[in-house]
């Protein structure tokens, strides 16, 4: 998955100066396996995933000219599988990370107690959602029936 944070403006860009540079974002565009990420339900699903997931971030800075223009971020698994999908994260882990992001600020808890609706911390997944540009498989895993014993 990508998410890419070009500048549209080359001429507005700033030269790369020392080790600190300043640049614009103008847009964002977000990628999956190479094809863009058009649909907001999409896009809400895909930035929950990064912020929430648990796969690794690489950046890149895109100069061109010797000015920054934009800012490309690749989330890839740790370990490549064969099995023709990789795991992003549990749900349930999900949930947890985005209500610490709201209590914990540098390993130090800053709220017991939230004013929001439990369901604000949901990673939203439409039910049935299926889709080419940003294909997932949901695991839902439940626990063996009880056989029924005849006597």
């Amino acid at each position: 998955m990508e998410h890419v944070q070009p500048g549209t403006n080359k001429d507005e860009a700033k030269e790369i100066k020392a080790s600190v540079t300043q640049f614009t974002i103008r847009e964002t565009k977000c990628y999956c396996s190479e094809k863009q990420i058009t649909n907001n339900t999409e896009q809400g699903i895909l930035l929950n995933l990064i912020r929430f997931g648990d796969w690794v971030e690489e950046n890149e800075v895109i100069i061109e000219e010797g000015k920054v223009i934009g800012v490309k971020l690749v989330y890839s698994p740790q370990e490549i599988t064969d099995q023709g999908f990789e795991i992003i994260g549990l749900l349930s882990s999900m949930i947890s990370n985005r209500f610490k992001e709201q209590t914990i600020n540098n390993g130090e808890i800053m709220s017991l107690d939230l004013s929001i609706n439990p369901k604000d911390f949901s990673i939203f997944i439409p039910e049935g959602y299926d889709s080419e540009d940003l294909p997932l498989w949901q695991f839902i895993i439940s626990p063996k029936e009880k056989e029924s014993v005849v006597d």
